[in-house]
């Protein structure tokens, strides 16, 4: 039989601490029904919520979004859009091409669930509910799908790194 020394790196076996299974650190609070979560803090007074609005279409062009009519709910401090994004509409990390919120009037809506806007509002709930009326307040004309690489290519898709 081989020893240690005699099997090649890869196949010696750990030394010390290295590779052993160690408990998690609050594995203890977690079994006993103690462990802090997010939702168990206390919100500070005065905390405002988010949540965005999302694309009802798959791919189309933006034509509108009524966010008087969003302002104008229950709760709702604000609601704000591509254009009042200063700076960069972008966190594509490596490449430039995610756009935080789905850009101004006559933009292309790239998928389905894409942020096209953010309620600010005095509670989760209300800032929920707001953004849920994405589909009431979103004005979008359908365009049709692009499904494959190739259909991408063949109508010069920004989606298509080569096309650019």
């Amino acid at each position: 039989m081989n020893k240690p020394a005699d099997l090649p790196l890869l196949q010696q076996p750990f030394a010390g601490e290295a590779g052993r299974a160690r408990p998690h650190e609050s594995a203890h609070l977690h079994v006993a029904g103690a462990a802090p979560y997010t939702d168990d803090i206390p919100e500070v007074t005065g905390t405002l919520h988010a949540a965005l609005g999302l694309s009802p279409v798959a791919h189309g062009v933006l034509r509108g979004i009524d966010l008087e009519a969003l302002r104008a709910l229950p709760g709702v401090v604000d609601v704000f859009s591509a254009k009042d994004i200063p700076g960069d509409n972008d966190c594509g990390s490596l490449v430039k091409d995610d756009p935080i919120l789905a850009g101004e009037i006559g933009a292309t809506l790239r998928y389905l669930g894409q942020p096209v806007f953010a309620v600010i509002a005095t509670t989760r709930d209300a800032a929920r509910r707001a953004a849920a009326k994405a589909k009431d307040v979103i004005r979008a004309d359908a365009l049709p799908p692009i499904l494959t690489p190739e259909a991408a290519h063949a109508r010069s898709s920004t989606w298509c790194r080569r096309c650019r």
